[in-house]
């Protein structure tokens, strides 16, 4: 009985390479960069409040993830999940205000603003992300781009 549980557990599992499996493994990489799993919290919460545990090389480790992150990120653009889209703005301090109050609001907790990359500047805004989350965005940017 265990051994058909392993057998549909293995079977169910993305195949190397798909665009499930670069999704799977890009969001895991993410959430580890970013501390957003239990054990990361856990560990966060031990070493502010008694020094123990403290991670000597978490920069190279960090480094490490990021560039496996930008694989898999790399991989998802090519098979077109990640997309980059161009909004021209009329006003940019409100937009990046906009971005900046909505990410201490709601940060660790909105999809879009953990996984997309944003930048702006000049009357444009570039953001790099998850197709889905490109409305998220046209939204918020369109709500504060107000002349």
């Amino acid at each position: 009985m265990i051994g058909v549980g392993v057998l549909v557990y293995v079977i169910s599992q993305p195949k190397r390479g798909s665009l499930e499996w670069h999704k799977k493994e890009y969001f895991a990489l993410i959430d580890r960069i970013y501390s957003r799993r239990f054990v990361d919290r856990a560990r966060q919460f031990i070493e502010s409040n008694t020094g123990l545990f403290k991670r000597h090389n978490w920069q190279q480790q960090e480094q490490t993830l990021r560039l496996k992150a930008e694989v898999h990120r790399l991989a998802l653009v090519e098979m077109g999940d990640i997309a980059q889209r161009w909004f021209a703005v009329s006003n940019n301090n409100a937009v990046s205000d906009a971005i900046q109050a909505t990410t201490s609001k709601r940060g660790n907790k909105e999809r879009a603003l953990i996984t997309c990359q944003i930048g702006g500047g000049g009357g444009t805004f570039c953001v790099t992300g998850l197709s889905d989350d490109m409305a998220f965005w046209r939204d918020l940017i369109r709500k504060a781009d107000v002349p």
